[in-house]
């Protein structure tokens, strides 16, 4: 549990999310594991076409993994641990074997690219992998270059906050970074508020008690729009959400509108399951 596990490819999207999981990694004290799988290319034409062999193939695999190690030693330090794996199979499989065989501390994805894993974790692939496990997985948009958290978001609901919401990451985030926790709640003229609503915050506000996080109400009738306007305008670095059956999380990816604006997020996602 010591381990950042970050998936790769060689796409542009996957290089920002290596430098940035590195110098995390170096903040928090942890290693970090690269996974690279790969497969025989298929040909959908009539005319052969040259292709690779598979010791080919497998070797720009471990030449990519070497590559990515030392652009991760340039710029966090040699003294850390990292760790690649070259597989053959699909990248989701092995992804899942991975979190099996080491239980990593963090997954991290760089997400939004046009092409291999960015364009992939964009879709179905991405939120399954986060539905699948319990690891705590980090979305890095291609934009995004890692600066050391000042400010933290948490977005909460406020319902079965004790059975859903798990603060073990999220305390050791920003209480090793120093950084301040904010509680985002987004509603509409209380039409979410309840009987046990009360109840909800002084519960969440017990487990998050030695982080002393303030707390914003947001007025707004959508809640991703209320989220992401709250998140830009703040500056926040981080937005930790924890998704939940048929939750505003589970829209960014199955409706083109807010996977769009997402894709154009300025900030990184962690998603953490209890």
């Amino acid at each position: 549990m010591n381990t950042i596990l970050v998936p790769v490819d060689n796409g542009d999207a996957s290089k920002n999310a290596v430098i940035y999981a590195g110098k995390l990694a170096a903040d928090l004290g942890k290693n970090i594991q690269l996974i690279n799988a790969y497969q025989l290319p298929i040909s959908y034409t009539e005319v052969p076409l040259v292709t690779l062999s598979l010791e080919q193939i497998e070797k720009a695999s471990e030449e990519l993994l070497e590559n990515y190690k030392k652009e991760i030693s340039e710029v966090a330090g040699s003294e850390l641990e990292i760790n690649t794996e070259s597989v053959y199979g699909e990248i989701e499989n092995e992804i899942k074997k991975t979190i099996v065989k080491i239980e990593p501390y963090l997954i991290i994805i760089g997400t939004g690219g046009r092409s291999g894993l960015g364009k992939l974790f964009m879709g179905s692939t991405s939120l399954k992998i986060i539905k699948d496990t319990k690891i705590p997985v980090m979305i890095i948009p291609p934009t995004v270059k890692y600066v050391r958290y000042q400010k933290v978001g948490l977005t909460t609901d406020f319902e079965h906050v004790t059975e859903h919401t798990s603060t073990k990451v999220i305390n050791e985030i920003v209480a090793k970074l120093k950084a301040s926790l904010t509680v985002i709640h987004v509603d509409y003229e209380r039409y979410h508020f309840t009987a046990s609503t009360p109840m909800e915050t002084m519960n969440l506000d017990n487990m998050l008690t030695d982080l002393k996080p303030t707390y914003s109400y947001i007025e707004n009738k959508d809640t991703i729009e209320g989220i992401i306007n709250y998140v830009t305008q703040n500056d926040i670095d981080l937005l930790v959400v924890y998704p939940k059956k048929h939750s505003w999380f589970e829209q960014i990816f199955e409706k083109s509108k807010t996977r769009q604006l997402i894709q154009a997020a300025i900030k990184p996602i962690l998603c953490l399951r209890n």
